[in-house]
């Protein structure tokens, strides 16, 4: 129901990309920690690209799995973020 409010009643819309999103973090001094997908093949997809489990923790790396098959990311994910110790 959420993926449904959100696609169909909000009054404006904003699009961005995980450089975007790394750009915003960096700003907030914020460290990312991981991607919530829906879909266990989105996981497996980048475990291919990128065996070192360090890697999920880096947006450009997801980014490059997102460049070469966009629509592994077609459903909503979320991300988690924390403060630097």
């Amino acid at each position: 129901m959420e993926e449904c409010r959100d696609l169909l009643f909000h009054v404006q819309e904003h699009r961005f990309t995980l450089p975007g999103i790394q750009r915003i973090l960096d700003e907030l001094n914020l460290e990312f920690l991981c991607l919530e997908l829906p879909e266990q093949e989105t996981h497996d997809a980048f475990r291919e690209c990128f065996p070192e489990p360090v890697s999920k923790r880096s947006l450009s790396d997801w980014h490059a799995v997102e460049t070469d098959r966009a629509s592994t990311f077609a459903p909503m994910y979320q991300f988690w973020v924390k403060k630097p110790a």
